[in-house]
């Protein structure tokens, strides 16, 4: 659904949530490297052990790992602001998790 107006934006709106995770182990320069499996919050991700992988769902059925989200009434929801540090470089990609498998 586009945003086609200020209340629209409004109406996604969600309350804050907090990511914070520790990594284990010194990764590959210049390697992508995921946080999912890592401590912290949420807590631990698990992965799915099926050959089929499974399709993930905040609302339908959550999987250890995830942030919750709710869906709003009506319409979407939209990332309206994020906050990031990190204690060395490198770059941050925010990535919505639908399938792992």
């Amino acid at each position: 659904m586009a945003i086609t107006s200020l209340s629209n934006v409004v109406a996604g709106f969600q309350y804050p949530r907090f990511f914070g995770k520790t990594m284990s182990g010194t990764p590959t320069v210049g390697r992508p490297h995921s946080y999912w499996a890592g401590a912290g919050v949420p807590g631990a991700g698990s992965y799915d052990t099926t050959l089929n992988g499974v399709v993930l769902s905040s609302s339908s059925s959550p999987v250890n790992g995830q942030l919750h989200c709710s869906d709003p009434v009506s319409g979407n929801q939209h990332l309206s602001t994020l906050i990031a540090n990190a204690s060395v470089s490198g770059v941050l990609l925010v990535l919505d998790r639908l399938w792992h498998n």
